[in-house]
């Protein structure tokens, strides 16, 4: 009987640590669970056992540190949509090339990322840098290590590069690893000092949308960084075709302006001709 009594014993305290052992890590769970529904998501499950429940621990640990990386994407691009679409309103009111790439760079230079400016040469088989919002020294620097010159290099674009599949497809495009599109944009001479460029340049990941007249390509913007993601594509799109809009409503203002001086400075001509005209005919029939 005693025996008996023990053993029953022996199996209750057993069962009580058993029990215990389990429903501890499914109570954190559900605490974590809890934490995670109401906003806190670096909360994290301490995971003391390789268990099946450990597994679920660390898969519930897994789960969070993706949401929390899916949620801060979705935050960044929603601060990026937003932010662009601003600087698209003050890039609409420039009133000349130089103020539309000014008000550019300063508005993409806020949140933390490099642009350029390209225009597309009339053979569509170069690109010239228009512009860059990198602090001055940098170009020199680039010039330096490369030999070329960011004012008057003419890059050659293939359309098997990442550039030429950009103009050829009108398209934005995302760059993982933007280092291999400006390496594959360099003269052969240069590419080996691509690790370098991209270094005085900064940003790995890039991003490149066409710049459009209608539907055909005439130039390129640029935006790298370090944290850019395919799910910030749209906005630097949207962007883009903003910027493309505000330089066609520039140039159509500047041949406008233009086409008006030429027609004021004709009517001067015609009417002081037509004063000595006057003048000529009155001194003949005063004779």
């Amino acid at each position: 009987a005693v025996i008996s009594v023990l053993a029953l014993l022996a199996g209750s305290i057993a069962a009580f640590w058993l029990s215990r052992s389990i429903a501890k890590p499914i109570l954190q769970l559900a605490q974590g669970a809890a934490q995670i529904g109401h906003g806190n998501l670096d909360y994290r499950i301490q995971v003391a056992s390789r268990d099946e429940i450990g597994r679920l621990g660390l898969a519930f640990n897994e789960m969070a540190t993706s949401l929390q990386r899916s949620l801060g994407r979705t935050a960044h691009s929603h601060r990026m949509l937003t932010a662009l679409s601003q600087a698209a309103q003050s890039v609409q009111r420039a009133e000349t090339t130089e103020e539309i790439h000014r008000v550019l760079g300063q508005e993409i230079g806020k949140l933390g990322y490099q642009a350029g400016v390209f225009n597309l040469s009339e053979d569509r088989e170069h690109l010239a840098l228009s512009y860059i919002n990198i602090d001055q020294n940098l170009p020199a620097k680039v010039e330096k290590v490369s030999g070329l010159s960011a004012a008057t290099a003419r890059l050659r674009i293939t359309r098997d590069s990442s550039f030429g599949k950009v103009i050829a497809g009108g398209q934005t495009e995302y760059f993982e690893t933007f280092g291999n599109a400006i390496r594959q944009l360099l003269p052969a001479s240069v590419r080996p000092l691509t690790g370098a460029i991209t270094d005085i340049l900064g940003g790995s990941q890039g991003i490149i949308a066409p710049l459009k007249n209608g539907e055909e390509v005439e130039g390129l913007l640029v935006v790298s960084g370090d944290d850019l993601s395919k799910a910030d594509v749209a906005a630097v799109s949207t962007f883009a075709g903003q910027t493309a809009i505000a330089l066609q409503n520039v140039r159509a203002t500047a041949e406008l302006k233009k086409h008006r001086d030429h027609l004021e400075d004709v009517v001067e001509e015609r009417t002081e001709e037509v004063r000595e005209s006057e003048q000529w005919y009155r001194l003949l029939a005063e004779t």
